[in-house]
């Protein structure tokens, strides 16, 4: 039975990087990341285009991949501040914003728009949608979808650590696994914490007349 092979030291291989050129360090870093770096492409491609079959995203998201890792994944690793998070939250984040200039682009080519909303909101507009479905859906709600928006995330800065945290990377286009990597956590752990996130979210919605 063939041995796991040991986990990659990202930050080793950062430094070896960045201080040297090291063309092995960077091979290695794309290698300890590109599966992963696709199925979130996958899974981000998936939450904005409920229609296309499986197997299509996959073909696109096996696309957006190799361009992310030709175009900007040099780019992506100079910008890095480990002040900031793990380079691999980093990452994620970068790559979200990447597929949704792809789909910009795309948008802006002929095809249907998915969001109606500006370019920050689109990237957590997955998650708050299911926080305030209802009211992001209503033409006739009092609110402005903006504002709406806004108050979420500022609810959300007021959730408890553990809470926020997972909502957070969520909201940062996340899937449960990743977080749960990112954390350090079961992944029914992360599961149980978004649910609890979203329940909470919603009451204070509801009392402050938001929904």
């Amino acid at each position: 039975m063939s041995k796991k092979s040991p986990p990659c030291d990202i930050p080793a291989l950062l430094r070896s990087y960045l201080s040297t050129g090291s063309l092995s360090a960077y091979d290695e870093l794309v290698t300890c990341i590109y599966r992963d770096i696709q199925k979130h492409i996958f899974y981000t491609l998936r939450r904005f285009d409920t229609v296309t079959l499986d197997e299509y995203l996959r073909d696109e998201a096996a696309d957006l991949c190799h361009d992310f890792f030709m175009d900007k994944f040099d780019d992506v690793i100079r910008k890095y501040n480990p002040d900031k998070g793990s380079f691999r939250t980093w990452v994620f984040r970068c790559v979200s914003n990447y597929v949704i200039d792809s789909l910009r682009k795309r948008s802006m080519a002929g095809k249907e728009e998915p969001l109606q909303v500006d370019e920050e909101e689109w990237k957590s507009y997955y998650v708050l949608k299911e926080i305030a479905e209802e009211a992001l859906h209503n033409p006739h709600h009092e609110r402005e979808q903006s504002e709406l928006l806004e108050v979420i995330l500022r609810y959300v800065e007021v959730l408890p650590e553990y809470y926020r945290r997972t909502v957070r990377l969520k909201l940062e286009g996340l899937t449960d696994d990743e977080v749960a990597k990112e954390l350090k956590l079961p992944v029914g752990t992360i599961k149980s914490h978004y649910s609890r996130a979203k329940q909470i979210l919603r009451d204070r919605l509801k009392g402050d007349g938001y929904l």
